[in-house]
């Protein structure tokens, strides 16, 4: 009995030091649909996510966060959210001392003009997502955003880091 509450035990352990060093990603998104399906794509590769249904909740994460020592290795934030958009909410994160080098964010824009692409970089967001968002577009840009890589660029599932 003893030997199975151990390994129990150290289980649970490993499953929290698992956790621990997953990556933390911001998803900020104020329809709730989208915002549960890039979770499920967050997830599914290997991503510790964090949901906010707007800009002020995210930008309110952000410095929660940091304050508990947990911050955030990227967000994701939708640039079309009403009261304050991913462009508002990302200056908000420069100005509050949170610069690229510290937290990247990419947009999530749906159907693009050439004026909200060029948006994105003004807002020093360090690019974009467009919708609908598939895993084929969402691997290479946590590749590069990321420390380490997440997946094989042609292995839809999680590989070892």
């Amino acid at each position: 009995m003893k030997t199975r509450d151990t390994e129990r035990r150290a289980h649970r352990r490993e499953l929290a030091a698992l956790k621990s060093t997953r990556p933390r990603i911001l998803l900020a998104d104020d329809q709730h649909d989208q915002r549960l399906a890039l979770a499920d794509l967050l997830i599914r590769c290997g991503m510790a996510v964090d949901l906010a249904a707007g800009g002020e909740a995210a930008i309110g994460r952000v410095l929660d966060a940091e304050e508990r020592g947990s911050a955030y290795d990227l967000a994701l934030i939708d640039c079309n959210m009403p009261h304050c958009d991913g462009f508002e909410a990302t200056r908000a994160i420069r100005i509050a001392g949170y610069p690229p080098t510290v937290l990247p964010i990419i947009g999530i824009l749906d159907q693009p003009d050439h004026r909200e692409k060029l948006l994105v970089f003004s807002a020093e967001m360090q690019g974009a997502l467009i919708r609908p968002v598939t895993l084929e577009a969402l691997v290479p840009l946590l590749n590069r955003w990321l420390p380490h890589r997440i997946l094989a660029q042609d292995d839809p599932q999680p590989v070892a880091s």
